[in-house]
This record gives C-alpha cells, structure tokens and sequence, in this order.
C-alpha cells in the first residue's frame, strides 16, 4: 500500500506542477491578484456559506427523512448544489 499511495502522491505532485506552469504561462502577470481574489473569495465564500448551508439542511431534512431515503436524498442534494455553484456565474455573466 505504501508504494501506491507514493506513486498516487508523484502523480498528484506533477499534475499540480503541471497546472501551476499553465497558469504562470496562460496568465499574464497583471491578472495574478484578480485571480488570487476570485481564489481567496472562493474559499470564503465556501466556509462562510456553503458549508453551515449544508450543515443546516442535513440536520433539518436529512434527520428527518426516512433511514431508506437518506442516501439519495443526500446525491441529489449535493447535485443539485453543484450544479447551482456552476450555474449562478454563468447566469450572472
């Protein structure tokens, strides 16, 4: 297991080597802090808002649905969850 997950960890490392050369070469510099911005707002946005959202709507409606129905209720609730953290800026553009 040990080598997998070292292999797993290589193959990680040079993908993300791989997109940070991307950027620094698709990117123009003057572009860099906009993107740092649109970065850090995201995570904001994440561990401000979404996340207690979801928290709030398990415990509402997922503590109250049947024990059959939880596991499909919970797919079709982070569906539909990311297809509206999608389609909101598209919709807004």
């Amino acid at each position: 297991m040990t080598r997998v997950r070292w292999a797993l960890g290589t193959v990680g490392v040079l993908l993300v080597l791989c997109g940070v050369r991307a950027f620094v070469v698709a990117v123009p510099p003057r572009q860099w802090p906009g993107v740092a911005t649109w970065l850090g707002a995201g995570v904001v946005v994440h561990d401000g808002l979404l996340a207690p959202c979801a928290v709030v709507l398990g415990w509402l409606v997922l503590r109250r649905a049947p024990e059959v129905v939880r596991p499909p209720l919970r797919l079709g609730l982070l569906a539909a969850v990311t297809v509206a953290v999608i389609g909101i800026p598209l919709l807004a553009a």
